[in-house]
């Protein structure tokens, strides 16, 4: 009887802890018994953006790619932004102090509402003006920048241009 109580019961418990404990490592005496595995299922071939993504799916333990809301990689030398579209749940991307050019990449991400892309090398922001959920956008600091037109950017709440945008 109690072998079926465990079976019928216990048994089931504890695998829905564990799946209810996705993020949390299982300790015993110091050895770790389970440990959540991190989101790895990307391809970014930007050396220092894949670097940065690594390191804040390390610190924020993100096991599934729309986990990721937060990414702040400023002043790390990006220039490509190529395979950061599979973070479909970025809400928030600071870029600021980098060699970024071309923008094409954000232009699916849809859950974007924070977008710090001041002091880059950016010609042309049309890409953005896809962005649905876009409310905060810094441009500043990017000489070569082709002005956007006051139109493409009335979903914004805060855009902040370089200064030969006037």
């Amino acid at each position: 009887m109690l072998h079926r109580l465990i079976y019928c019961f216990i048994v089931p418990g504890l695998f829905l802890l564990l799946c209810a404990c996705q993020d949390y490592d299982f300790k015993l005496n110091d050895t770790v018994l389970y440990s959540p595995t991190l989101f790895r299922d990307f391809n970014i071939p930007d050396p220092a953006l894949n670097e940065c993504v690594k390191q804040t799916i390390k610190e924020a333990s993100v096991t599934q790619a729309q986990q990721l809301t937060v990414l702040d990689c400023s002043d790390v030398g990006i220039e490509n932004l190529d395979g950061l579209a599979v973070f479909t749940g970025l809400k928030a991307i600071r870029l600021s102090g980098n060699e970024v050019r071309n923008l094409a990449e954000l232009n699916r991400m849809a859950s974007l509402e924070v977008l710090q892309l001041d002091n880059n090398r950016i010609v042309d922001s049309t890409p953005l003006q896809t962005l649905p959920m876009l409310r905060q956008l810094d441009l500043s600091g990017n000489s070569g920048l082709q002005c956007p037109k006051p139109e493409s950017l009335d979903q914004l709440a805060n855009v902040i241009l370089p200064e030969h945008c006037g």
